[in-house]
């Protein structure tokens, strides 16, 4: 008789779609996972937003704020470009460009009114705000069943003996 393993959990990812496709033609369908990679930059990126929703007099000086800085906008459109999008109707030259941040900037720099670029920058920004508050959800929902989960007690003894009275 082979060796049973009972009660084995199948590892059941957290998954958030949606699809977006606004008016002014970006068709996309985003999705975040609990992949280690995600995670990682999910808790990277709440991080650094906490530390900038409490701005400094630094956060202002023009030292400060070059191109190369980070602002709360550039780390959503990172987050967004490289974890989210996992596909778009975006082309360059009549072929398809891989989503990615570098691509998602480029795309935005097109739109020929600020307006529109503007428009579909925030609509993203509400996709992914509403998919990062479902996502923390799930995570915490996920976390709390399995901490409340009762596990057997060991049938044997830890491997140590008593001594005898």
């Amino acid at each position: 008789m082979g060796f049973q393993i009972k009660d084995i959990q199948q590892h059941k990812p957290i998954v958030v779609k949606r699809d977006v496709k606004n008016e002014l033609g970006l068709i996309a369908k985003l999705e975040i996972s609990d992949t280690p990679e995600f995670k990682v930059a999910i808790k990277k990126f709440q991080a650094q937003f906490g530390k900038m929703q409490q701005p400094t007099e630094d956060d202002f000086l023009a030292a400060n704020n070059t191109e190369d800085s980070l602002t709360g906008e550039k780390l959503m459109l990172i987050l967004i470009g490289e974890y989210m999008i996992k596909s778009w109707n975006v082309e360059r030259e009549g072929e398809p460009l891989e989503p990615s941040y570098q691509n998602l900037k480029m795309m935005t720099a097109n739109y020929e009114r600020d307006e529109d670029m503007l428009q579909v920058v925030s609509e993203l920004f509400t996709h992914a705000r509403e998919m990062i508050t479902e996502f923390n959800k799930k995570a915490a929902a996920k976390d709390e069943a399995a901490a409340t989960t009762k596990k057997k007690p060991l049938k044997s003894s830890p491997g140590t003996k008593k001594a005898a009275s």
